[in-house]
C-alpha cells in the first residue's frame, strides 16, 4: 500500500501542476481605430487620409492596404505594450509602456474577452439617420489556446462590458506621461484587415482635377 502511495502522490502533483498550466488566457490583444484609408502617389509615398484636400499639385489614389490609424494599442503577453497616436495635421507618436502601467489590465482582458460570444460588428444600424465623424475601431484577440476573433466597432454602440474595455485602453492611450519610443512597424492584421475592409467598402473615386485655365474674352 505504501508503495502505492508513493507512485501515486508524484503523479497527481504532476497532473495537478498540467492543469494549471492549461489554463487559457489572452495572448495577444489588438486595437487599433483609424479615419479611413491612406494615401498614395505614384512612388508609393504614403499620406493621411484627409491627403487629397491640401496636396493639390499631386495626383494621389487610395492605398488598399493601409488604414490611415490615428490610435493604436497592442498587448502581448510578457512583453512591453506597443502605442501609436496621431492628431490632425501631426506625426505619428511611438510609445511603450511597462506592464505595471496597466494594474488591472490582465483581469480586465480575461474576464471581459475570454468564454464569451460576441458580433463581428456594432454599429449603427443602415436605418439610423446618424452623421457619424468619429474614427472606427478594430479588435483583435488571440487566446493562449490559438482561438482568436476579431471585432469591427463604433465606440458608441459597443456592449457595456466592451465599452468598459474600449476605455480603458484608450485612457492609456492618450496619458501623456508614457515612454516615447523610435518608431515601430504595425501589426500584420492591420494590413490583413485593410485588404478586407477595401474589398467590402470601397472608397468612392477621387475626385478629378482639372488644371486647365478658363480664358475670358471680352464681349
Amino acid at each position: 500500500m505504501n508503495k502505492l502511495l508513493i507512485i501515486l502522490v508524484p503523479l497527481l502533483l504532476l497532473n495537478s501542476c498540467k492543469t494549471k498550466e492549461k489554463r487559457v488566457i489572452v495572448d495577444e490583444l489588438l486595437v487599433f481605430g483609424s479615419s479611413g484609408f491612406c494615401m498614395k502617389d505614384s512612388l508609393n509615398n504614403i499620406y493621411p487620409s484627409g491627403a487629397m484636400h491640401y496636396y493639390d499639385s499631386i495626383r494621389l489614389e487610395y492605398d488598399s492596404t493601409r488604414l490611415d490609424i490615428r490610435q493604436y494599442f497592442e498587448f502581448k503577453r510578457d512583453s512591453f505594450v506597443k502605442i501609436a497616436k496621431r492628431l490632425p495635421f501631426r506625426q505619428t507618436e511611438y510609445c511603450s509602456i511597462l506592464p505595471p502601467d496597466t494594474i488591472g489590465f490582465n483581469q480586465l482582458i480575461n474576464n471581459t474577452l475570454l468564454n464569451k460570444r460576441f458580433k463581428a460588428n456594432y454599429d449603427f444600424p443602415d436605418s439610423a439617420l446618424i452623421m457619424y465623424d468619429g474614427w472606427h475601431y478594430t479588435l483583435y484577440c488571440k487566446a493562449s489556446n490559438g482561438k482568436d476573433f476579431l471585432i469591427n466597432y463604433v465606440p458608441e454602440c459597443l456592449p457595456d462590458s466592451l465599452s468598459s474595455l474600449h476605455d480603458f485602453v484608450i485612457r492609456i492611450i492618450e496619458k501623456s506621461n508614457i515612454t516615447k519610443t523610435n518608431e515601430f512597424n504595425f501589426n500584420p492584421m492591420t494590413t490583413k484587415e485593410a485588404k478586407r475592409l477595401y474589398k467590402i467598402f470601397p472608397p468612392p473615386p477621387m475626385p478629378s482635377k482639372i488644371d486647365s485655365q478658363i480664358k475670358y474674352i471680352h464681349p
